[in-house]
Order: C-alpha cells, then structure tokens, then sequence
C-alpha cells in the first residue's frame, strides 16, 4: 500500500473516531436535560410527606416473649419493640416520674415546709437518701423525696425523736411490715409524752404558785427568785 493510502486511512479512522465521541456526547447530554426536565413529575408521583406520616408497619407481638426486645424497619429505619415485663414498666414510669418532677434545694424546702438546712442534715445522717446531682452540681429531688419529708415532718410534730423517725420510715417503706410493730412504737412514744405532760403539769403548778406569793409590788422581796436561788436540791444531792 502506497504512502498516500496509509496516509488516508488514518485521516478517515480519525474522523470515525470524532464523530462517535460528538454523537455519544451529545446523546449523554440529552439523556441528562430529559432528566432534569422530568424529574418535578416523577417527583410529584412520591407519596406525600402526611401519607408517609400515616403509614404504618404491621407487627405480630404475640411473638414476641414477655421480655424480649426485638428489631424490625419502617421506611429504612430500624424499629426497636420491647415487650416489657410489669417490673420494667414499673421501673420506666418510677424513673420518668422522677425526671419529670425534678425539684431543686429551694423548690422542695418551700413546698414541704422543711428547711433547706434541715433538709441537709437529714441527708447528713441517712434519714432520706442523698439527693441526685444535675450535671451543674446542684442537688434534684423528686415526688418520693417531697413525701418522705413531709412524713418526717409530720412524725417530729407529733414529738418523735429523729431515731423514732427512722424506724417509723422504715416501717413504712417495709410492705412486709405488722402493724403491731408499728402500734407498739407509737405507744412507746405515747407513754413517753403522758411523762412529760405530767412534769409539764407539776412545772406549771409550781410556777403558779411563786407567781401567786409574788406580790409584783416595788419592793425588792421576791419569793420566785428565793425559789430558784434555794440550793435545797444541791445540798440533797450531796
């Protein structure tokens, strides 16, 4: 084959070559605009935003076993179902209850009448658990911790001592507990007030007394102070 030929062969090859990268070219080019020119259609044919809210996924809890947590999907998404036992939800609506009432110091002193001094020191000495921290630092209580201190306040109106409080609390937080237990305790301290009451009554009898030999005049006799200077029960002592 002469120069010229080769020469001719190559120059068509070239052409060949060129035409199928502009035929290619410019058929990707319309394959994309139709695209773009056609997707608000196939855009528009896809379920709405509230159609899709109301769809619903089908499930067959009966088997799932009391306890067990299972996995499914809905629309891609992974859908966890825990079939809880009663101690579970128990426990879930105790913790959220107590999210949801958090109080701080302040709020739980003003609300059950108790210090927030008092409120301290009973978490001092054990009465009511320490309170949980938030993440700045400050003291949470919830709806339990509000009503074990009105009981202690209630209990310490009645002139309970703070060790006759603890048993009572936890003869109230003992489900198992006999109310003989509890009675003989309040009787105890009922026996223990009828004392005091009467030396409350042998005090003011007493008192009455000196106020009645008193004579409130401007002398300086006074048979009250002579009362409390007599050193009889000193001198009995030794």
């Amino acid at each position: 084959m002469s120069t010229a030929g080769i020469a001719n062969d190559c120059h068509g090859s070239g052409s060949e070559t060129r035409s199928e990268f502009l035929y290619l070219s410019a058929s990707a080019m319309t394959a994309v605009g139709s695209g773009i020119a056609l997707w608000p259609l196939i855009d528009s044919m896809n379920p709405a935003a509230d159609i899709l809210a109301l769809a619903t996924v089908e499930v067959d809890l009966a088997r799932i076993e009391l306890g067990q947590c299972v996995t499914g999907k809905w629309r891609r998404q992974p859908v966890f179902i825990n079939h809880r036992t009663l101690e579970q939800i128990t426990r879930a609506r105790a913790l959220a209850e107590r999210r949801d009432r958090a109080m701080n110091i302040g709020a739980v002193a003003e609300k059950s009448g108790v210090p927030p001094k008092t409120i301290r020191y009973y978490e001092s000495i054990g009465l009511i658990p320490l309170a949980d921290r938030h993440p700045n630092g400050y003291r949470s209580y919830d709806a339990i911790d509000l009503h074990t201190l009105n009981f202690i306040k209630q209990a310490r109106g009645l002139g309970f001592s703070v060790d006759e409080v603890r048993d009572l609390l936890d003869l109230w937080r003992d489900r198992r507990r006999s109310s003989a237990s509890v009675k003989a305790l309040a009787t105890e301290h009922l026996e223990v007030l009828g004392r005091k009451i009467e030396e409350l009554q042998s005090m003011r009898k007493t008192l009455a007394t000196l106020i009645e030999r008193c004579r409130g005049d401007e002398r300086p006799d006074c048979p009250i102070l002579d009362d409390l200077a007599d050193d009889k029960e000193v001198r009995g002592a030794g």
